[in-house]
């Protein structure tokens, strides 16, 4: 591995020999690490900022099988090193490997355990060209995307000539000339190139049609470093073709869905689907992203008569259906049925009105 191959990556060392322990501090530490050693598994705290890589002793941590479970629901993103004996091949608890990103038996070369983190892919974006506007001097965006290990390019080319650009990451601190002016001059030269936008609705000027018609997914701030990683990950994996189709119902410009993640209390990444049908008492739509049933989604629809508004609206996953994937396609299509929440709020009643006229 390259000299600090692992910066910004911590290391929780747990229930292992003193030298063994030792040497792996040396070894990461060497390549950019830090280290900490945890004498309870409970105490492991991540970094927003950071990558995690948990290396435990198989038989040397008391209550794995129901501890580590747990910690993985709560880091999502920490990667998990098990290090074992070799009495202890094939014994592992089978509860504990759907947890487990690497096995490693002692004793152990250095080749072996440079093999193991190799599997962790610390620079999954290498190679992708990422175009990113984010006002500022080396922004939270810049940073994870460089982590990443992405080729970020933060100013367009000089007319003429384009770059083969993979994604544009759009951060703004505001809605203004300056990002709209940023935006057509991208989309002119990059009329295909899909774009994630990261939004903040307490930041200056008004989120539109206008802008939201050249944005393939969204983001609502503030979002946490892991989240952004997880969803930006999730697009590379499985890149989705742009689905967005103007709705039946005469009357809507857009609709726009998202999980709505009730442990956070906030939405997760906005896309606009290919609608399928709209009513007044829910919607139905295709998409490559998979939602579990009875999932509650945010439903934003902006409509032709009030560009400049988005109705916020509410509703459950009711039915879901799996569609072979088609041909040149990218994976599985799902459809959708979602039920709206019906109350008296402002928006759904200007949402009903809206549908009726229409």
């Amino acid at each position: 591995m390259p000299q600090a191959a692992l910066a910004d990556t911590i290391f929780f060392l747990h229930g292992e020999s003193a030298a063994v322990t030792d040497s792996i501090s040396r070894y990461v530490g060497a390549r950019g690490a830090e280290t900490q050693n945890l004498t309870r598994l409970e105490d492991l705290r991540m970094a927003d900022d950071a990558e995690g890589v948990l290396v435990v002793h198989y038989s040397g941590a008391a209550g794995l099988a129901e501890k580590l479970p747990a910690i993985k629901k709560k880091n999502p993103l920490l990667r998990v090193l098990v290090l074992h004996e070799f009495v202890e091949r094939g014994r592992v608890d089978s509860s504990l490997l759907a947890h487990i990103d690497h096995m490693l038996e002692k004793p152990f070369t250095r080749a072996a355990l440079e093999k193991a983190l190799a599997q962790f892919s610390f620079f999954p974006l290498t190679g992708k060209n990422i175009f990113l506007f984010a006002p500022g001097i080396d922004t939270s965006e810049t940073k994870l995307l460089g982590r990443l290990g992405a080729n970020v390019i933060t100013r367009l080319p000089d007319s003429g000539k384009k770059l083969p650009l993979e994604l544009a990451v759009l951060s703004p601190e505001a809605i203004n000339t300056e990002f709209r002016d940023l935006l057509a001059a991208f989309r002119a030269a990059y009329a295909d190139v899909p774009c994630f936008m990261l939004y903040d609705a307490q930041a200056p000027g008004v989120l539109d049609a206008g802008i939201l018609n050249e944005i393939a997914y969204l983001v609502q701030k503030p979002v946490s470093r892991a989240a952004l990683r997880q969803k930006l990950l999730a697009y590379f994996e499985q890149p989705q073709q742009d689905r967005r189709k103007n709705p039946r119902k005469k009357g809507i410009s857009q609709v726009w869905i998202s999980a709505f993640n009730l442990e956070l209390g906030t939405t997760e990444l906005f896309e606009s689907p290919f609608l399928i049908d709209i009513s007044q008492s829910g919607l139905s739509f295709q998409t490559y992203v998979d939602y579990a049933e009875n999932q509650l989604m945010a439903i934003w629809v902006v409509s032709e008569e009030a560009p400049d508004k988005i109705l916020d609206l509410r509703g459950h996953i009711r039915w879901k259906k799996t569609d072979p994937a088609p041909e040149g396609g990218y994976g599985k299509a799902f459809k959708y049925g979602v039920e709206f929440i019906r109350h008296d709020s402002e928006e759904y009643l200007n949402f009903a009105r809206m549908i009726a006229m229409h």
